[in-house]
């Protein structure tokens, strides 16, 4: 079933939603649909919406490429770390989202590890 929901291309229309979610999430990746949903309520700016994008990209090519199992944990903290580090944790895609500047780039950097374990709580 897996290898029929994934596809190599990705269709706007059918593999991104834009839904109101609860305030806590910005948007998440629904292994079922093969979707990504984006929170219309909460990722508001452009910076967010690609960093929402990115970050459910990386696990939707977990899923499809490396067939990772989102009910094991251990699959689930290592998609989300990835997801994390290749979204979130570099200069640029922070700069895009608005998370840091060259004036703040040492502050946000030692703060980047902790919001990444408080999010794997969350998830937990």
């Amino acid at each position: 079933m897996q290898t029929v929901l994934c596809c190599s291309e990705v269709d706007i229309r059918r593999h991104i939603s834009c839904e109101v979610c609860d305030p806590s999430v910005s948007g998440g990746y629904d292994s079922i649909m093969n979707q990504i949903v984006v929170c219309q309520n909460v990722a508001r700016s452009e910076g967010i919406v690609q960093g929402v994008l990115t970050h459910e990209m990386i696990h939707m090519f977990d899923y499809c490429r490396n067939e990772v199992d989102f009910k094991n944990v251990d699959h689930l903290a290592c998609t989300e770390i990835r997801a994390a580090n290749l979204a979130h944790c570099s200069f640029l895609s922070a700069c895009a989202q608005g998370d840091a500047s060259f004036i703040n780039i040492r502050q946000r950097h030692q703060v980047m590890l902790p919001d990444m374990f408080e999010h794997l709580q969350a998830i937990f």
